[in-house]
This record gives structure tokens, C-alpha cells and sequence, in this order.
């Protein structure tokens, strides 16, 4: 723990009192008291959010101050990338309230066009999407959270950003879209993933989301195209029976009404046509 400063006030009043040092034993030291009793103008009697760190901002604010005085972190749960943007609002603006909080406040206004985009694209729809900006300006989380100088902000724009590319991913065709741009698509998300996992470890959920939509899209293309290239095969050759096209026709005409009706079929001898029907037991 370090002390920066000290003060005294009577209780029965609201001043401070004034203070000087008398004298000092240790004349050598390089860490003069004195340094305790200078800034008195700078302490506050009534401390609130207006003037001093709020909830997480005691962890984030000083991290960042750390980081802007290129020291030694005392210590850091998450990850650094959120906690070197507060730093960049403490650089332009000196460690003051506004400069820890104004990038939250920034990004939380990025956020709402930035749901407009992202709803636009899962519903297709204007009116949709202006609803679900909407919805987030409202949305007392949000609001309090890009008011205070914590991660949320950053880790939940990137999260926005990241599915915003994937849906957009989606929406193209694995084979007719060119691949330079299913790939650019692909590598924004994932930059912003990384971004996002940087920023706070819930950035790895989101992830986790953006996997399943990749594999859903994949398989879903792969299973149209199997199913085209077989509709294919069947208006070019429509009486043509796939896997029996060595059969006879009439042969093949048998099958594929016992197909129909969910009854087994065994080929016993494929040069003479001897096929065998089962159904249950029968």
C-alpha cells in the first residue's frame, strides 16, 4: 500500500487544517514526509464516483496509470489490450475521471450503430435492426457499465464486431462467392475475436459461438451441394437409379418404388438382376 497523501480536519468542521512538517530525524532519506503534505489542495472531503475510482476502476484505473508511467503492474487478472485503451484516455487527458472513463464512454457509443449493423444482418430488416440499437441504448447494463472505466465496453464491442463479420460469412456461398473474399470475411472476425479475447477471457465464449456458426454454415453448404449435384445427376439421367445404374431399367424401376415404400433391398446377382425384398420380417 502507498500513501500520497495526508490530511486533518476537525469534525466539527468541513476545512482541512493546515498542516506543516516540524521536523524530521532522518535528513538522509531520499523519502522526505514532506512529500505527504504538499498537495493539499488536491484532497477531497466528499469522495464519490465524481472524483475517485468506482467499483473495478480501483483495479483498471491503476493498471493503466502503470501503464502510462511504463511501470511495473502490481497486479492484473485479465488480460492488458482493454486496460491499455483506458491508459491511451489517461494519456490524452492526465488521470482525472474523465480521462479513465471517456474511452469506455466512446466505444459505448460505437456500440449502438454497431448493433444496428449486426441486427441488420441476422434479420434482414431496417425497422429490426433500429429496434435492437434501440433496445441496447436502453439497456441498464450498458449504460452503466460504458459510464465507469471497466472492460465491458471494449470486450463487448469486439464481441459485436467479430459476429457481425461471421453472419456476414454466412451469407455467402461456399463455392460461388470468390474465396478472397469468404477469407477477408473470416480473418476480420477473427482479428476482432482476438481482440476480444485480449480485452477479457469472455471474448473465448464468443468463440465458441463463432465455431458453431462456421461448422453449421460449412455442412450446410456442403450438404446443398451434395444434394444439387445429385438432383443433377438426376434430371441429366432421369431414369437412371444412382448405385444401380448397372441393373437393367426395369430392375431399377423396382428398386426405387421399394425404396419409396421403406422395403430392403439386397442384390444377390448383379449380371443376372436377382435382387431380394425385405420388409420387417417379411
Amino acid at each position: 500500500n502507498v500513501l500520497n497523501e495526508i490530511g486533518f480536519k476537525k469534525s466539527s468542521q468541513y476545512e482541512l487544517i493546515h498542516t506543516e512538517l516540524v521536523s524530521f530525524s532522518n535528513a538522509d532519506s531520499a523519502y522526505s514526509p514532506q512529500a505527504i503534505l504538499d498537495e493539499q489542495e488536491f484532497l477531497k472531503l466528499d469522495e464519490s464516483y465524481m472524483n475517485e475510482t468506482y467499483f473495478d476502476e480501483i483495479y483498471h484505473t491503476r493498471n493503466a496509470q502503470e501503464i502510462v508511467d511504463h511501470q511495473r503492474l502490481y497486479a492484473y487478472v485479465h488480460p492488458l489490450f482493454g486496460t491499455q485503451i483506458i491508459s491511451m484516455g489517461i494519456s490524452i487527458f492526465g488521470l482525472s475521471p474523465f480521462g479513465w472513463r471517456i474511452m469506455g464512454a466512446v466505444f459505448g457509443i460505437l456500440m449502438m450503430p454497431l448493433m444496428y449493423l449486426c441486427a441488420l444482418h441476422v434479420f434482414h430488416k431496417r425497422r429490426s435492426a433500429v429496434f435492437a440499437s434501440l433496445l441496447l441504448g436502453i439497456e441498464f447494463m450498458h449504460y452503466t457499465t460504458s459510464r465507469i472505466g471497466t472492460l465491458e465496453p471494449f470486450s463487448i464491442f469486439f464481441i459485436f464486431l467479430m459476429t457481425t463479420f461471421m453472419f456476414k460469412y454466412i451469407q455467402t456461398d461456399l463455392f460461388e462467392t470468390p474465396l478472397k473474399k469468404q477469407f477477408k470475411l473470416l480473418a476480420l472476425s477473427g482479428i476482432f475475436m482476438g481482440c476480444a479475447c485480449a480485452t477479457k477471457f469472455t471474448g473465448v465464449y464468443g468463440g465458441i459461438g463463432l465455431a458453431v456458426l462456421f461448422f453449421m454454415h460449412l455442412l450446410g453448404q456442403i450438404k446443398e451441394a451434395m444434394h444439387n449435384e445429385h438432383k443433377k445427376q438426376m434430371l441429366q439421367s432421369p431414369f437412371t437409379l444412382v448405385g444401380f445404374e448397372d441393373l437393367e431399367l426395369s430392375t431399377q424401376i423396382l428398386i426405387r418404388e421399394a425404396i419409396k415404400e421403406g422395403i430392403r433391398i439386397d442384390v444377390l446377382d448383379r449380371s443376372e438382376n436377382f435382387i431380394r425384398l425385405r420388409k420387417e420380417s417379411h
